[in-house]
C-alpha cells in the first residue's frame, strides 16, 4: 500500500487524485528540485563509473606501448595455425598440412573422415599427427582464451592469469611440435614445415611480453579517469576518489586554458 511522501499517510487504491486527501499536497510534484538534484546525482555516478571503467580498459589493452605489442602479438599464434605446419605421406596421398586451413592437392588426404579413421588404420605418420594435433589443439584453446581476458580482466592489468596460460599454451604447443617431430624421426613420411616454428616463436614472445608487463610498473594516474565537468568533480570527491586539491588543480588548468583561448 502506497504512502504520502509529505505526511506518511496510508493511501488506499481509490485515492486517485494527484493531491493527498490527508494533507492537500500534490504528489507528484512534491520535492521536485531535490528529486532533480538526486537524478542528476545519479547520472554523474553513473558517467563517472562508465568512464572510469573505460580508462582502465583502455590502458589494459593499449594504454602503452608495450601493452598495444602484446594485443597484437597475441593474434600471431592464432595466424600461426594458418600456415603449413607439416608435410605428410599417408594412405590417400602427401600434401602439406595446417590446423586451420589444408594446402594440399589431394583434399582427400586430411577430410573429416579421412582424419577420423588415420586414428584406427592409418599410416605410422599420420597417426603420430594427430596424436601431436592434441596438445596443439589445447595451445590454440589457451591462447583465445588469454586473448580475451585480457579485456575482461581490465581491472587488473598485472593479472599472473594471463601470463599463466600464455606459458602453458607455449608448452602446450612445444609438446605438439617435439610429438610431431619424433613420430617423423621413427618414420620418414613426413616432416615438419616453417609454420610450427613460427608458432614457437610467436607463443615465446608473447609469453616475454607478459614478463614485461609484470617488471613494468604500473601509474595510479594512468588508471583514473579525470573528471570533465564539476557535477563529476564533486561525486569522485564524495567517494574520496579525488581531493578538493586535485579540484583546485583542475580548475586552475581549465582557467589557464580559457585565458589561452581568448
Amino acid at each position: 500500500m502506497a504512502k504520502c511522501p509529505n505526511c506518511n499517510a496510508k493511501l488506499h487504491f481509490w485515492n486517485v487524485k494527484a493531491e493527498c486527501p490527508h494533507c492537500h499536497i500534490n504528489i507528484p510534484n512534491h520535492n521536485w528540485e531535490q528529486r532533480l538534484e538526486e537524478d542528476a546525482q545519479n547520472r554523474e555516478e553513473s558517467f563517472f563509473k562508465l568512464n572510469s571503467n573505460l580508462q582502465m580498459l583502455k590502458y589494459a589493452v593499449i594504454g602503452t606501448p608495450w601493452r598495444l605489442i602484446r594485443l597484437i602479438c597475441s593474434v600471431l599464434p592464432l595466424i600461426g595455425f594458418l600456415l603449413p605446419m607439416v608435410f605428410v605421406v599417408g594412405k590417400s596421398g602427401e600434401g602439406e598440412f595446417s590446423l586451420l586451413l589444408m594446402f594440399t592437392g589431394n583434399k582427400d588426404l586430411f577430410s573429416p573422415e579421412h582424419l577420423t579413421e588415420a586414428f584406427k588404420w592409418g599410416s605410422p605418420a599420420e597417426q603420430g599427427l594427430l596424436r601431436a594435433l592434441i596438445p596443439a589443439l589445447c595451445a590454440l584453446l589457451l591462447a583465445v582464451i588469454a586473448f580475451f581476458l585480457v579485456f575482461l580482466l581490465f581491472k587488473h592489468p598485472k593479472s599472473m592469469a594471463i601470463v599463466i596460460l600464455h606459458a602453458l599454451s607455449l608448452v602446450a604447443y612445444t609438446c605438439g611440435v617435439l610429438l610431431a617431430n619424433q613420430t617423423f624421426q621413427s618414420n620418414p613420411n613426413g616432416s615438419l614445415l616453417f609454420g610450427v616454428f613460427l608458432g614457437i616463436a610467436a607463443f615465446a614472445l608473447v609469453f616475454l611480453l607478459d614478463i614485461v608487463l609484470l617488471i613494468l610498473p604500473v601509474k595510479s594516474e594512468d588508471l583514473r579517469y579525470i573528471p570533465k565537468d564539476e557535477l563529476q568533480w564533486d561525486y569522485a570527491i564524495s567517494t574520496g576518489n579525488f581531493t578538493n586539491e586535485e579540484f583546485s588543480a583542475w580548475q586552475q588548468r581549465k582557467e589557464e586554458a580559457a585565458k589561452a583561448k581568448g
